[in-house]
């Protein structure tokens, strides 16, 4: 499957390396991407969600479960 190089996952993988200390739900992601004004295009959550699985895949990004949370 092609990956595209979008301006949206362009974002979220810059805002993945600026918070690289941090571990968030993707509603957390889309919503300080929400409100974060530097930020020129801004995902959808479910654009995040789509995005975020695409990276696990291709191992960009890593999933964490939490046992406590559902989320």
């Amino acid at each position: 499957m092609a990956t595209y190089k979008t301006v949206k996952r362009e974002c979220l993988i810059d805002f993945l390396k600026s918070h690289s200390k941090y571990s968030f739900t993707v509603r957390e992601i889309a919503a300080e991407m929400s409100s974060d004004n530097t930020i020129k295009s801004v995902p959808s959550e479910s654009t995040v969600y789509r995005l975020m699985r695409e990276m696990e895949r291709e191992g960009t990004v890593r999933r964490y479960i939490d046992p406590k949370n559902r989320e």
